[in-house]
């Protein structure tokens, strides 16, 4: 029998990359000339709304997207990437939205990949590993903003005090990176259990070090380039 999925979408409710929301229902909307899709998420049993405008000529008469893959023994795919069509039709919103997990502004690729990790964590209850990937941010991180390489190679304690003798951070951008580092070595050796509280924490403390470190010279930056525009 063919089936009537969305595609290219998290779950909003655990969060699963491209997770299988397969549609069960689907209403026409009359006066918007678009379908209501009720889809259900195979791993959590979620459910999902998508207003999607229909392309397919067949569609656009109200024939129904059930009426069409039945009719032609044909899946329907509807990628939900947005301002993305296909065959037939074109996924406008959903509800809930998915929550989309970014880094600070500037942070460099590879760092923010596991703040966005932490984050994806944190929100699935996964608090342990949230710690341990904050740990591993201010390990890249300080990496990123080491003067010389043999800084980069030394362990992550001794290289943020010599960030710090150096005035490339702060005392309390110092203290910042040393509350993460201590958070993060305790849940990879402790057996006790890290609570919501304390995850939330370290992963306020991660973001704020990411923002000073990176966003706000960058911010900087680029103001210092508009103001010599200015002048020139």
């Amino acid at each position: 029998m063919a089936m009537i999925s969305l595609i290219n979408i998290p779950c909003p409710h655990c969060l699963r990359e491209n997770a299988v929301l397969e549609v069960e229902g689907e209403t026409p909307q009359s006066l918007k000339g678009t379908f209501a899709l009720m889809a259900i998420c195979r791993s959590c049993s979620g459910a999902l709304i998508a207003e999607v405008d229909p392309q397919h000529e067949i569609l656009n008469h109200r024939a129904g997207f059930f009426n069409y893959a039945k009719k032609t023994q044909r899946d329907v795919l509807l990628d939900c990437r947005k301002h993305y069509s296909n065959e037939w039709g074109r996924v406008l919103r959903t509800y809930p939205t998915a929550i989309i997990h970014e880094a600070p502004d500037a942070t460099p690729e590879r760092v923010a990949k596991f703040f966005v990790e932490a984050k994806e964590n944190f929100e699935r209850g996964n608090y342990e590993t949230c710690g341990g990937l904050c740990r591993k941010v201010m390990d890249l991180a300080t990496k990123q903003m080491a003067v010389a390489e043999d800084i980069s190679a030394w362990k992550l304690q001794k290289r943020i005090e010599k960030l710090k003798e150096k005035g490339v951070i702060t005392k309390e951008m110092y203290e910042w990176a040393d509350i993460v580092r201590l958070d993060g070595n305790e849940q990879t050796h402790s057996e006790d259990e890290f609570d919501p509280q304390s995850a939330k924490a370290v992963l306020a403390f991660t973001e704020t070090f990411l923002l000073y470190a990176f966003t706000l010279p960058e911010m900087v930056r680029e103001k210092r380039k508009e103001a010599e525009k200015d002048v020139a």
